[in-house]
């Protein structure tokens, strides 16, 4: 277990879960703070976007003591770095294009930049020989 990894992953999943039960279990709250009408369809969408959190959550928790990095769990890599890595340009773009943004979204641009970064890392990093 290399404990880079380790951590990353805890963090990932803890973050991960945290969003999944906020949007699946308060969906019309959290609609209503973003000032977006709640319409059965987007509280649709907003608790299909919980079960996402919720599995990367998951997945991440589960693999946290497998072997990671390098060529060893590519697809659990690849995976967070998709999401982390377009989570955080979108954040970009909304934060560069719009002048409507608040501490919080500078702290989801912020996490999601520090998550994308330490998986696209992991990628390129052997982890070291475990002992016998």
């Amino acid at each position: 277990m290399n404990k880079g990894s380790y951590y990353l992953l805890s963090i990932s999943a803890g973050y991960n879960a945290l969003l999944g039960l906020l949007t699946s279990f308060l969906p019309e709250e959290l609609l209503l703070a973003l000032n977006v009408p709640a319409n059965p369809l987007s509280i649709l969408l907003i608790q299909i976007l919980g079960a996402f959190f919720i599995g990367f959550a998951m997945i991440n928790y589960l693999s946290k003591r497998s072997l990671i990095g390098g060529i060893y769990n590519k697809a659990i890599i690849m995976g967070n770095i998709a999401y982390h890595c377009i989570a955080a340009m979108v954040f970009i773009k909304f934060v560069l294009s719009d002048n409507l943004y608040g501490e919080v979204v500078i702290l989801f641009t912020a996490m999601y930049l520090i998550l994308g970064a330490g998986f696209l890392r992991l990628n390129f990093v052997m982890p070291k020989a475990q002992k016998a």
